[in-house]
């Protein structure tokens, strides 16, 4: 299963939910990879555009801590936290 895959089937499953209780949130979990660049950051901001789903209620996991490039995945991090995502 693809990351897309999960994202969509996260969201289709539990937008209604989230956006009917906004102190409700979900925990994605996203490798090292995805935190070397923006790509999934991007497509999580796209996803979430008209689901009426707040930032702030999709959270951030770092799975694997050993691969990870500290410079990038700060900026990532970063990026993630600025757009609104607990980290």
């Amino acid at each position: 299963m693809g990351r897309s895959f999960v994202l969509d089937k996260t969201l289709d499953e539990l937008s209604q939910l989230l956006r009917s209780r906004p102190s409700f949130y979900v925990s994605i979990n996203v490798s090292s990879e995805d935190l070397r660049t923006r790509r999934f950051l991007n497509a999580l901001t796209a996803r979430l555009r008209d689901t009426g789903v707040r930032p702030a209620q999709v959270r951030i996991e770092a799975t694997e801590r050993s691969s990870m490039d500290a410079d990038v995945t700060r900026q990532t991090i970063a990026a993630f936290r600025h757009a609104g995502h607990p980290v």
